[in-house]
């Protein structure tokens, strides 16, 4: 990962010069023979980047997830560069929406009475746009458990170094879900662990992998959250499905991209990480799950204006 060094002067007169280093993966969690049913989004002149899972468990998830995908590509063609920042998110919501609307659309002619086997996707956007003042800023929008990490090169006084911290940026649409359980559950990694859980907490950690919204489920509007985010020279904005982290905890994601200088190698090594552990059973390792993985990290580089 390159060294954080924040240039000098105003933050506020910076502006991303080459923005969206990205590297995707859309089949590094297919079984040979399998589809991906995972889809990616990168477009670096919109400045947009998605990740979009279909869902298990209902009809048709690579055409959910392809669906969304093409349609929330097709919708910001003709978006304007240069938004304030309530009419980027406006602007996002209704493209999200709109891409919603054309799934369920499809759903309705295909499956009509049988709306609980509905295709539908979960997803996280990444944009970042120019105020009319010159500044650019970033924002994420999400549904379900695809997610958005942060990862940011700091000065640790303690050791003496440089050092690589994560920070997971969305939060997961799952029953009862806060970020003190996220942060909690981010940590398991063995059976040991499991079993110092309460009662309470081993069945919210079971909770984690029950979606309570998605883009295509049969409802008018889905829940999207939406915030801004922060960002600095050399971060690395990491966008997963749940291939990949729920079988990888944040500190591994941690030590990889620490590890990995080269960020497109770091996502590399993630998802064959995460792909190893899926394949090790919950009896030896809890957080296994095997699934397809996904991911698009984009580095931030800033110049002066």
């Amino acid at each position: 990962m390159p060294h954080n060094s924040y240039p000098r002067g105003n933050p506020e007169r910076l502006h991303v010069n080459s923005f969206g280093v990205e590297y995707s993966l859309p089949k590094e969690g297919a079984e040979p023979g399998r589809l991906n049913e995972d889809v990616t989004l990168v477009d670096n002149n919109k400045m947009v980047y998605a990740v979009f899972d279909g869902a298990g468990g209902h009809k048709e998830p690579y055409v959910a997830a392809s669906t969304v995908a093409e349609a929330v590509r097709a919708n910001l063609r003709g978006a304007p560069r240069v938004m304030t920042l309530a009419e980027a998110v406006n602007d996002t919501r209704t493209v999200l929406l709109a891409a919603h609307d054309k799934l369920t659309a499809y759903s309705v002619h295909t499956y009509r009475r049988y709306p609980g086997d509905w295709p539908r996707t979960t997803g996280v956007v990444l944009r970042i746009f120019e105020t009319p003042d010159g500044k650019k800023i970033g924002f994420v929008a999400h549904c379900g458990d695809s997610r958005l990490y942060r990862l940011r090169r700091v000065w640790s006084e303690a050791a003496r170094t440089d050092m690589v911290t994560i920070e997971q940026l969305t939060l997961d649409h799952s029953p009862r879900n806060t970020w003190d359980n996220q942060r909690l559950f981010a940590r398991i990694t063995s059976r040991k662990e499991m079993r110092a859980l309460t009662p309470d907490q081993l069945s919210q950690f079971n909770d984690n992998y029950t979606i309570t919204e998605a883009l295509g489920a049969p409802r008018q509007s889905p829940g999207i959250r939406i915030g801004r985010l922060g960002m600095r020279e050399g971060d690395v904005l990491l966008l997963t499905t749940d291939g990949i982290h729920n079988n990888v905890p944040d500190y591994e994601m941690c030590r990889i991209f620490e590890t990995y200088e080269d960020v497109g190698e770091g996502l590399a090594i993630l998802a064959r990480q995460a792909r190893a552990l899926s394949r090790l059973g919950t009896k030896v390792y809890p957080r296994s799950k095997p699934d397809d993985m996904s991911g698009v990290a984009v580095v931030v580089r800033f110049a002066l204006s």
